[in-house]
């Protein structure tokens, strides 16, 4: 798990230097056996009505302004799935005309009932 919190905050810093527009950051957390880590893009931003729903499978969120992003409503419902996999939690919070920040924070250590998994 460790091996791969590592290549994930390698990865973090490629993504940091190839899109300007989304900041990845790895947050300070009041869980010290959790790290938390956070993507944000300075975007459109979400409806707080369709925050709700934005992990279910297939949902796309509506713009009020017609502005339509394309994709299968997928990616965020398979994001939960592997973080929740790890033992992680995930969420998101977006203000409209500012942008989106998805966070999800991911366990130090394995729980002995996953090791033996």
């Amino acid at each position: 798990m460790n091996e791969k919190l590592l290549r994930l905050a390698e990865r973090r810093e490629r993504l940091i230097a190839q899109a300007a527009a989304q900041r990845v950051a790895l947050a300070q957390s009041i869980e010290p056996w959790r790290i938390p880590l956070a993507v944000a893009d300075q975007g459109l931003g979400i409806s707080p009505e369709d925050l709700i729903p934005l992990f279910e499978k297939y949902f796309r969120a509506k713009y009020h302004n017609g502005y339509h992003i394309s994709g299968t409503g997928l990616g965020l419902p398979i994001a939960r799935a592997i973080v929740e996999a790890h033992g992680g939690r995930i969420w998101a919070d977006s203000k409209l005309g500012e942008g989106t920040t998805v966070y999800f924070t991911l366990p130090l250590q394995l729980s002995l009932s996953q090791e033996a998994a």
